[in-house]
């Protein structure tokens, strides 16, 4: 018999995801520190680095949207997998 627990399985999933995460919040924080001193600098004629810095912002942003939902959709997919299984179990009197 094949025996595997999801809960774990979901755990280490989520836990790596978390980690991706903060990982990218980290270098998110280290670019604005960098860039920090140029926007200082920066004239109104350039707005173009600015908008780039924002441009950036956004698009960590977006990625910290797609690994929450990343995290969800694991947890979401354990979940139903744990349920076919147990009425699988079910049925054949496990």
């Amino acid at each position: 018999m094949l025996s595997y627990n999801f809960d774990e399985i979901e755990y280490t999933v989520r836990q790596d995801i978390h980690t991706t995460l903060r990982r990218l919040n980290a270098a998110l924080d280290d670019l604005r520190a960098q860039i920090a001193p140029l926007q200082q600098v920066w004239t109104a004629r350039a707005r173009t680095p600015i908008a780039w810095s924002r441009r950036v912002g956004a698009g960590c942003y977006g990625a910290q949207r797609i690994l929450f939902s990343l995290g969800n959709a694991v947890r979401d997919g354990a979940d139903d997998v744990a349920a076919t299984d147990r009425t699988a179990a079910n049925a054949w009197g496990y």
